[in-house]
């Protein structure tokens, strides 16, 4: 993953299940009447996370979470 509005690409390490920590925190943060802007927040990082993950794991390994 890449900074892409820096004047040089950064690359980060950041993986998926770092994104969804950040997530998680913040989507509590934002549980509380007028903190929409941080729910929309911890959703974007959520569907980050998936994308992420997805990228880190592009053959479907995503053996532990089985959906029924």
């Amino acid at each position: 993953m890449t900074a892409t509005r820096a004047p040089r690409p950064i690359p980060l390490n950041i993986r998926a299940e770092d994104l969804l920590v950040a997530a998680a925190i913040i989507a509590a943060l934002g549980d509380r009447p007028g903190r929409a802007r941080l729910r929309k927040l911890a959703d974007r990082l959520d569907r980050c996370a998936r994308i992420c993950w997805q990228q880190q794991h592009p053959e479907g390994e995503d053996a532990d979470e089985q959906t029924y």
